[in-house]
């Protein structure tokens, strides 16, 4: 998209904007990226009791009950995130006090004529439609019988508002929090960083559309933070009218078939040292000339990057900034090498490169 382009889009959304706030049917609400109000309709003044200049300035969590203020912190992380609408639903305080279920959507808007980055609020007070069964199933029993049936993590993911809304007792144990604590927030958390969600993210929107289902490994974090590698299972779960409704997002720690691989993979290193070690006291030139350098060992091209510098000494956070990548990346990697050579550190790790002549490029 050129320059004119998006200033041509950005002058249309704003028009748009314009347009909507003088249409008084649904409540309007414009907010900052601190969610404080900066622009209302006149429905959305004649719904909560309030004045304009009552209103305008007040965060709008303050709306909102305590549950659903929870709820839409996470909605927010997500949209910060792919920036896209999300049509959810949520309980607002209306005109002396009143609850009424309403149908939300939350869209987070390019606007320059009220600021750079606002969140734009529709509401049309209305009620959550029942969910219609699954393939002439009761979706519900469907899925408490999966929830309840697996051995396996699983998540049950609200793709309205794209956070979790229930899970089972193996995601407990397996994740590290409470049923309380999982519940209502996105499952982007559960991520290593930020990067890694949003391309778990975008590749099972592609694979959803494709076969319905996604499934890969992938790494997740637990609430102490270690990580750690899970084969997901995720089945995208459709109404009638054609609407994603929900993921079952299902989980298996592969911790466990990792430690066997990482035995296998030290024996066979240990094995290849041994034989190394045989091959240098029968050849008389041994130290004359490097017999192997760490492609020889196995080592991939970012590996050998890492190394490179590691001989330098500098400290993880600088690699990473070096070679554009995080440091959970980085540790990762380290990790992999140390095991390859069996160290357990980067002095051994260097010493062992050194006393072994082995050439990093």
């Amino acid at each position: 998209m050129t320059e004119n382009d998006a200033t041509k889009n950005h002058s249309l959304e704003n028009q748009l904007i314009d347009a909507l706030f003088d249409e008084d049917r649904d409540i309007l609400i414009l907010t900052t990226d601190e969610l404080e109000i900066e622009k209302i309709n006149q429905s959305a003044s004649i719904n909560f009791g309030l004045s304009t200049e009552t209103l305008v300035g007040r965060n709008i969590e303050s709306l909102f009950t305590a549950k659903d203020r929870a709820r839409l912190k996470a909605i927010i992380s997500v949209l910060r995130i792919d920036g896209e609408t999300i049509n959810t639903h949520f309980d607002i305080e209306g005109y002396l006090g009143t609850k009424q279920q309403s149908a939300t959507s939350i869209r987070y808007v390019q606007c320059e004529t009220y600021g750079q980055r606002y969140y734009l609020f529709v509401i049309r007070r209305a009620p959550r439609p029942i969910p219609k069964p699954l393939n002439g199933i009761d979706s519900e029993q469907l899925i408490q019988r999966l929830l309840k049936g697996l051995s396996d993590s699983v998540l049950l993911i609200d793709m309205v508002s794209r956070t979790i809304s229930d899970c089972n007792l193996a995601a407990e144990a397996m994740f590290g929090y409470a049923r309380a604590d999982l519940i209502g927030r996105s499952p982007q958390f559960l991520a290593p960083d930020e990067e890694a969600a949003k391309d778990y993210v975008t590749r099972g929107r592609e694979s959803y559309a494709k076969t319905g289902y996604f499934q890969d490994k992938m790494v997740c974090r637990r609430k102490d933070g270690f990580l750690f590698m899970t084969l997901a299972t995720n089945i995208a779960l459709f109404s009638y009218s054609g609407e994603q409704n929900y993921v079952l997002a299902i989980n298996r720690d592969l911790t466990q078939e990792e430690t066997r691989l990482n035995n296998i993979l030290r024996l066979s290193e240990q094995s290849k040292q041994l034989m190394q070690a045989l091959s240098d006291s029968i050849l008389p030139l041994k130290n004359a000339v490097p017999l192997m350098n760490l492609r020889d060992l196995g080592f991939n091209d970012r590996q050998i990057d890492i190394a490179a510098i590691l001989e330098t000494g500098e400290t993880t956070k600088v690699i990473a900034g070096k070679l554009h990548i995080s440091e959970s990346a980085i540790k990762n990697h380290l990790s992999i090498m140390y095991r390859r050579v069996g160290v357990a550190s980067r002095m051994e790790f260097v010493k062992y490169i050194h006393d072994h002549q082995i050439r990093i490029e």
